[in-house]
């Protein structure tokens, strides 16, 4: 007895990347083409054998499917891929005695696969949070996770995989700041990639440690916020009963760059500047100059992992350009050393503190200080004590959600620990003159 194969060779739709992504193949051969072979296999009837898959236009491979029949349908599915599918009807006639012939019998054979719908709605983070850029995006039926994809352009090309995670949102904790970068998702599930979502950008926040500082030189700090992403301070002037001024400075601040307002100058009055994380450089604007005039460092000092801390650390009324990192590393520019650069390694600090350096102790410099974003412990390290202990706040002030703010607001000469909520109206501050009891206050910047 003898076989022939009868083949209807359909190039089918490549279904996904998935090496265990199952190709369905459903085939319906109409029974008035049945007429035309009839002839050939003397009215004998035919049978399907099965369904074979090939790469090529022969008819090779294992049958992987022995269900229908030749005016019927069926469907097959075979686990793996190929480049190119090719499904084979073979039929089986023992009435031929010798001999093969292959004929193409007419009919339909059709790959069956479902497509993915990208996810909609992704939204990132443009500065809210100091470390990390937060992504979400919405659920997608028959997902059950999600591929994220970063680039610092706009464009999947050249795009990363940066994350697999099974939710619809993710913590970007690895973004520098300074740095914009555009985010795509994919969903999947054991079988199938969607597309690229739509691009969304967004950016983390710089770490801005002078924010509050005397603009108007009457020896009290004035509240203030910062906004990075349009470069906007927004002051409550002491002297004017704290009426609220916004101010934008021409050629400084925005994405990027984070606010260091000190008095650099040394004429009592802060000066409005910032720090570029990723490039180390530092931009003032003195208020001796009436602010009409930008001034960049000569030299960069810092740079990517440091965050700017300017103070009179020397006592001789300019501030020191100043740097730390989560190594307790801290790097500073003495203006009473011509600016020389000078190292202090391991000093104060680890993972989770920032730097809040400012004179605690009132004897007019400034003293290396850090705060624990989740605990609300502060650690000071005074310079009238020669840097040879380290003083902690009896109480904490502060912990997750709150951003330290510390300034000498009463005018004593004493700086006072305080912090505000991160996204929020909420301050407290511990007043040197109030016996460091914490006080909490609403301040509205609107």
């Amino acid at each position: 007895m003898t076989s022939n194969k009868y083949q209807i060779m359909v190039k089918s739709k490549r279904v996904s990347s998935h090496t265990d992504c199952p190709l369905v193949l459903s085939w319906n051969m109409r029974r008035g083409f049945l007429s035309s072979l009839s002839s050939f296999h003397k009215g004998m009837a035919m049978a399907v054998a099965g369904i074979f898959l090939t790469c090529g236009l022969a008819a090779s491979g294992s049958i992987v499917n022995t269900a229908g029949t030749i005016d019927g349908g069926g469907s097959v599915s075979s686990a793996g891929e190929a480049t190119n599918f090719y499904a084979v009807a073979q039929c089986t006639d023992g009435a031929v005695s010798s001999g093969t012939r292959t004929v193409n019998i007419p009919g339909i054979i059709g790959a069956f696969a479902y497509d993915m719908l990208p996810p909609r709605g992704i939204t990132a983070t443009a500065g809210t949070f100091m470390d990390s850029i937060a992504l979400s995006w919405g659920e997608v039926g028959l997902a059950d996770g999600y591929r994220v994809f970063r680039n610092t352009v706009n464009s999947t090309l050249t795009g990363t995989n940066i994350a697999d995670v099974a939710t619809t949102n993710y913590d970007d904790t690895a973004a520098i700041a300074g740095v914009t970068y555009y985010y795509w998702i994919k969903a999947t599930n054991a079988c199938v990639y969607s597309d690229y979502s739509s691009a969304a950008r967004g950016w983390a926040g710089s770490v801005s440690s002078g924010v509050a500082a005397d603009f108007d030189g009457d020896g009290k700090a004035d509240p203030a916020v910062y906004d990075e992403s349009t470069g906007t301070w927004k002051v409550k002037l002491s002297t004017a009963n704290y009426y609220l001024v916004t101010t934008m400075v021409s050629g400084i601040g925005g994405p990027g760059h984070a606010s260091v307002c000190a008095d650099f100058d040394g004429d009592r009055k802060a000066d409005p500047a910032v720090y570029l994380e990723l490039t180390g450089a530092w931009l003032f604007v003195p208020s001796r100059l009436n602010y009409e005039v930008a001034v960049i460092m000569a030299q960069t000092l810092g740079g990517a992992g440091y965050s700017g801390m300017p103070a009179d650390y020397d006592g001789d009324r300019f501030a020191d350009p100043c740097v730390y990192n989560s190594s307790g590393d801290w790097r500073v520019m003495l203006s009473s050393a011509g600016y020389a650069t000078f190292d202090f390694p391991a000093m104060l600090g680890a993972p989770g503190y920032r730097a809040v350096a400012a004179d605690y102790d009132g004897d007019r410099k400034a003293d290396p200080a850090v705060y624990g974003e989740s605990d609300g412990l502060w650690y000071i390290l005074p310079s009238s004590a020669n840097y040879n202990f380290i003083i902690t706040l009896a109480n904490p002030l502060g912990g997750v959600g709150y951003i330290p703010v510390q300034a000498d607001y009463d005018g004593d000469g004493f700086a006072d620990p305080a912090v505000k909520l991160e996204n929020g109206n909420e301050w407290i501050v511990m007043f040197s003159t109030g016996g460091y009891a914490p006080v909490p206050l609403t301040l509205l910047f609107e």
